[in-house]
């Protein structure tokens, strides 16, 4: 390409100018889009990770109500048993008769 005269160079010198500048808007866009994109990537792994977290703890909470049913279920039949063996109990103390010790005492009072 052969430039003619000055203003001719001045034009393409103010096009280099423009497209530069332009070329230097573009990159800036485009750094400005690809810090974007790794915000973006690294709150959909947060996301991800949050979700992760999420469930472990909702089977830990169906494991501990299981478990807390199975204790309360223990507790119960615990409870029966006590109340059976307090019955039985009173059962038997009603059940006994009285002893007189009295023929424990008569060798030492006959000994005076």
């Amino acid at each position: 390409m052969c430039i003619r005269d000055s203003s001719e160079a001045e034009q393409m010198v103010s096009e280099i100018e423009s497209n530069k500048e332009s070329n230097d808007k573009l990159r800036k866009v485009m750094r400005e889009n690809e810090r974007k994109d790794q915000m973006i990537r690294s709150l959909r792994s947060g996301i991800e990770i949050a979700k992760d977290s999420e469930r472990q703890v909702v089977e830990e909470n169906k494991m501990l109500v299981e478990k807390l049913k199975t204790l309360k279920a223990e507790v119960g039949r615990k409870e029966t048993t006590l109340r059976l063996f307090k019955e039985k109990s009173l059962e038997a103390r009603s059940e006994l008769e009285s002893v007189s010790y009295t023929h424990l005492t008569l060798p030492t009072i006959c000994s005076v």
